[in-house]
């Protein structure tokens, strides 16, 4: 079951693209996927962009102190695929943030506590 960051600012600010709510939608997800451990729903994901290992952490800790297996899916899209994307979308994100996330980026990495990591490569 996908908790999404989109979904969660929808449902408490009534605009998925309103980035000033960034505290408590991540709260809200947290919460969420504590609600979906304890009633012992298989596996739960988020959907959210999470580039920083700082970002991922919160849900790492989560998941691992309650006994969970802890994996990540990360896409490997190039920048120039992202912004011609961007450009088709209806709510598009601006380029220069797009630049800037991506010159950012921090992969993840096992040392993090994923017990798994796929990636998937778009070119």
């Amino acid at each position: 079951m996908p908790l999404s960051s989109d979904m969660m600012r929808a449902i408490i600010g009534d605009d998925e693209d309103d980035q000033t709510i960034h505290p408590q939608v991540f709260r809200a997800l947290r919460q969420l996927l504590i609600a979906r451990i304890e009633v012992g729903r298989p596996s739960s994901y988020i959907d959210a962009t999470n580039l920083f290992e700082a970002q991922r952490r919160p849900f790492i800790e989560l998941a691992a102190a309650r006994g969970c297996v802890v994996e990540a899916l990360c896409f490997e899209t190039p920048l120039e695929i992202c912004l011609e994307r961007n450009r088709d979308r209806s709510r598009r994100v601006p380029e220069d943030v797009i630049r800037e996330l991506a010159k950012n980026f921090e992969p993840p990495r096992p040392e993090e506590g994923f017990q798994k990591i796929k990636v998937v490569q778009d070119a």
